[in-house]
């Protein structure tokens, strides 16, 4: 069952990925860091919702659609045609910049072989995650979890639609994340310099990924897919200052914090660098502005 927990969620997020990447102002469509934010988005939205309302799952459904929607209404899959022809440059689909055959049996090996770990020795210290996304299921309340409820919540809502038991469901996003992990080092390499320097760092985050994976470090695992979407985004804004890198990295920020509390110090830190780097007051203030609302209601319960 957990294999099939896996392709369903994967396919999920890796297709809104790839679906949504052409409408981020990269230089070329970057699946995974496109997948990472809506992976990012789902799980702050649950927070955000089930801390401030009570748990609900349809809240989660409603949140899968909009997404899915925004997609395709959004028109997103012609959109990277559409900032090249607002150019006055024809963009042929050989040049569209997608990840090479070569480079896809790459990433998606990563995927796989994080599968294959799952089906034969899961992440260990995932019984105290588990048993937190249990107390959301029954409906006792985000706040009294003893774990940030990152993790948790994707678990709770993922157990209940697909009817795995928590602890498999953990497994699954562990695999995904993971996968991500190493698909993002991708983009992060391809994106500041060229795909060769993608592939190095597609192997750099794969290693991070399984060292995590294979200590059951959930909440770790996902805090540093978040800041290192952060660091990308942040990058981005200093080459290139843009209002969506902007609200990327207050997002990002603010999504650190609900896998790991203490991760959000290193979120800061990667803020102040940026904030040093371009010395725009719009930065300055807006990456924590835009972390402080995404995360409000468990800031606000926080300070009881």
């Amino acid at each position: 069952m957990t294999g099939f927990v896996i392709f369903i969620f994967g396919s999920v997020i890796v297709g809104a990925g790839a679906m949504l990447s052409p409408a981020y102002p990269t230089r070329q469509p970057r699946i995974g860091l496109a997948a990472a934010l809506a992976l990012a988005l789902i799980m702050g939205g649950a927070v955000f919702y089930g801390t401030a309302f009570g748990w609900d799952t349809l809240a989660v459904d409603y949140m899968l659609f909009l997404l899915v929607v925004g997609i395709f209404l959004g028109g997103t899959l012609s959109y990277g045609q559409k900032r090249a022809e607002d150019r006055g440059e024809e963009l042929l689909d050989a040049d569209q910049g997608w990840p090479g055959p070569w480079d896809l049996v790459g990433l998606l090996g990563a995927f796989a072989l994080f599968a294959a770990l799952a089906m034969t020795s899961p992440p260990a210290q995932a019984d105290l995650w588990a048993a937190s996304a249990e107390q959301i299921k029954s409906g006792a309340g985000l706040y009294a979890v003893p774990v940030a409820p990152g993790a948790p919540v994707l678990a709770a809502y993922l157990s209940h639609q697909l009817g795995d038991s928590t602890a498999n469901t953990l497994t699954a996003i562990a695999v995904v994340v993971a996968g991500l992990l190493a698909w993002v080092g991708y983009d992060f390499g391809a994106e500041m310099r060229d795909k060769r320097l993608g592939r190095i760092l597609a192997l750099v985050g794969g290693l991070v990924g399984l060292g995590f994976f294979l200590t059951g470090q959930i909440g770790l695992l996902m805090a540093a897919l978040w800041l290192l979407v952060m660091g990308l985004a942040t990058l981005r804004y200093i080459r290139t200052p843009n209002r969506v890198d902007l609200v990327a990295s207050g997002l990002m920020l603010g999504a650190a914090g609900l896998a790991l509390p203490v991760a959000a110090m290193a979120g800061l830190l990667v803020w102040v660098f940026g904030a040093a780097q371009t010395r725009k007051t719009l930065f300055i203030v807006g990456v924590p502005v835009i972390a402080a609302l995404a995360t409000l209601p468990t800031l606000l319960i926080g300070l009881r």
